[in-house]
């Protein structure tokens, strides 16, 4: 059994570093994550191991959330996403300054605490709810607040 794990580490490792000079920022179907950054090709047959291999290695999930593994703009995505799904709930969070939809969105954007998060969308709440913003927009308008408050140390944006 030592054998088999010490050739599938070696296999590995030959097939990363062979494939690595070819990595393209986009991927296929099966998206991104380790196995997007391992196989480079899109046909479907590759893209079934490159999702065996996002699946096998939780790298996808994480990458997203973190914007690394090949998902590049992952955590605007993700928040965009979660803006659009519970807009209204966040809306009430962000006006009382806590909540569980601010804990969220801080652990998507990376922040280390959302407490600095909630003060700074609640003080700021009528320019980021001005209107039925998309999530776009709302990101648009998060961003800044993020990049100018050091104490936010958010990681994603």
């Amino acid at each position: 059994m030592i054998k088999k794990s010490v050739l599938s580490s070696t296999f590995a490792a030959v097939l990363f570093f062979v494939s690595a000079p070819a990595m393209a920022d986009e991927y296929g179907m099966a998206g991104c994550g380790l196995g997007s950054m391992v196989i480079t090709g899109s046909n479907g047959f590759e893209q079934i191991f490159v999702a065996y291999t996002n699946g096998s290695s939780g790298s996808q999930t994480s990458g997203i959330t973190s914007g690394t593994s090949n998902c590049r703009d992952g955590a605007k995505k993700t928040a965009n996403l979660f803006y659009e799904i519970n807009k209204e709930a966040l809306k009430r969070d962000v006006a009382r300054g806590e909540g569980e939809t601010i804990v969220s969105l801080a652990e998507i954007l990376g922040c280390n605490d959302s407490a600095p998060l909630a003060v700074s969308l609640q003080k700021n709440f009528a320019q980021v709810f001005n209107t039925n913003e998309t999530a776009p927009v709302f990101m648009d308008k998060v961003e800044p607040l993020i990049e100018a408050n050091s104490a936010l140390q958010c990681q994603a944006i």
